[in-house]
């Protein structure tokens, strides 16, 4: 069993530009909290884990108009089924003040966010490796929403060959962005993709990384998401015309 406890104080006029500790905001300042995590073994393939943390801040920030409290609780079961299956089961709960619009001036209200997700991972072969998620989200702001999203993702790595392929097929449907749902992605050499899934759709993409020789690295990933509950995609100079968005990407490394 492990156990662990944190209290932090950061005075609102308090400022350090190259620090780098745990806090809520990105800046380290104007908060104050206490995080305290805990970590046992019920069972011999069980291992649950969980922390709270509560904090304040005693000045306004760009997403509050004043003084705000937040709450977290997080809890997670990890299963070892088996040497080749293994799952999880997460929660997480944050409560907050947040800033919202009120006639003409902007006002603290509660908001409150809940996570959902089941998580499975099978080694179906040496050379195959799979991963299927279901996830749930719950957003009560001035309003009450909730986001669904479900992935299966493939990855492909060949022994005798150089080749490493990664691939995923997800479908999302959530009322809106407040509703939305991350999920990382593989991607290209040194660069990470965590998307937000908002709306109503699918998302798929494959990226493949290939090694012709012991010096020579190439990287390339093609990724396109279909929204079909619009006709035009973003707003302004970003505004796409259709209802898909297709990226691509592809990094070359020599070695000498």
């Amino acid at each position: 069993m492990g156990f662990s406890a944190l209290f932090r104080h950061f005075d609102k006029d308090y400022h350090a530009f190259w620090a780098n500790t745990m806090a809520e905001g990105s800046n380290i300042s104007n908060e104050s909290g206490l995080y305290v995590g805990v970590r046992f073994l019920p069972a011999k393939f069980v291992t649950l884990s969980a922390y709270s943390d509560v904090y304040q801040s005693e000045w306004f920030n760009y997403s509050t108009a004043g003084p705000a409290r937040s709450w977290d609780i997080f809890t997670q079961a990890n299963f070892q089924i088996s040497e080749k299956l293994s799952a999880y089961l997460r929660f997480k709960n944050e409560e907050k003040d947040q800033k919202f619009k009120n006639e003409n001036r902007y006002i603290n209200l509660p908001e409150r966010v809940q996570k959902l997700r089941f998580h499975i991972q099978f080694q179906a072969s040496e050379t195959i490796l799979l991963k299927t998620r279901a996830e749930h989200v719950y957003y009560k702001g001035e309003e009450s929403e909730n986001g669904f999203m479900l992935f299966q993702d493939i990855q492909f790595k060949p022994k005798e060959f150089p080749l490493n392929l990664a691939a995923r097929l997800a479908w999302f449907h959530t009322e809106s962005y407040n509703s939305r749902i991350y999920a990382y992605e593989n991607d290209i050499l040194y660069a990470f993709s965590i998307p937000a899934y908002y709306g109503e759709g699918f998302r798929t993409y494959l990226n493949i990384k290939y090694q012709p020789a012991k010096k020579i690295e190439c990287w390339l990933k093609l990724a396109n998401t279909w929204w079909t509950d619009r006709e035009t995609i973003s707003s302004g100079y970003n505004e796409i015309a259709g209802q898909h968005k297709t990226e691509l990407k592809f990094q070359l490394r020599l070695k000498f």
